[in-house]
């Protein structure tokens, strides 16, 4: 005698067959959502943590919006007179100029005077600089002036060891880590300024 399947028992691979695929491509649903999401994603070149628009593997910043800090802690002059003219004590003007990418463009300027440093006497912390520049920057061209201020012409101090320039260059790579600089020039009147560059949330 020959034993009949029911339909039901007949029918049941299939259904399990439809259930596992519905479970597979729900799951492969979530994963690609996770992996491919900005704010969870745990690759960098996806992730964007802080929404603001650049993925992390380019974003040197990524708490929010990203800047830099300069900041200048100490000049003195070695050798020469701060003053040629001999009329006045030493006054300093730091002047900044930031090239974004380097371009050729100045892109952000700052400037800081200060009066009645005798020539012996060291400045100490004169100033710090927080500008914003945008999260993406791959690096920054600094240049650093410092002028004595002059009733007629500002004379420029050397504080850059390269005997072609007297304003200090820098170039800065992103991620912007804490970076220390300590440069001297070589035509008096000589200076030197101690300075560091840092990434700050602005």
């Amino acid at each position: 005698m020959v034993e009949r399947t029911p339909e039901g028992n007949r029918n049941r691979p299939w259904i399990i067959v439809v259930v596992i695929a519905v479970v597979v491509i729900a799951a492969a649903a979530v994963s690609v959502g996770y992996l491919f999401n900005p704010s969870l994603s745990p690759f960098e070149t996806i992730r964007d943590s802080d929404g603001d628009g650049v993925r992390e593997i380019a974003d040197f910043w990524d708490k929010g919006n990203g800047g830099l800090l300069i900041s200048i802690q100490r000049f003195e002059l070695i050798a020469g007179v701060c003053d040629v003219l001999g009329l006045s004590n030493c006054e300093p003007s730091f002047r900044l100029e930031v090239d974004i990418n380097g371009d050729g463009v100045t892109d952000v300027s700052r400037r800081a005077d200060f009066q009645d440093f005798l020539d012996s006497e060291p400045i100490l912390n004169p100033v710090d600089w927080t500008f914003d520049i945008p999260d993406d920057t791959a690096f920054v061209d600094l240049i650093i002036v410092v002028m004595e201020l002059d009733i007629s012409v500002d004379d420029q101090i050397d504080v850059d060891p390269d005997s072609r320039y007297v304003a200090g260059w820098v170039r800065v790579n992103s991620p912007f880590s804490h970076r220390q600089f300590d440069v001297q020039g070589d035509q008096e009147p000589i200076g030197r300024l101690a300075y560091s560059v840092s990434a700050v949330g602005v």
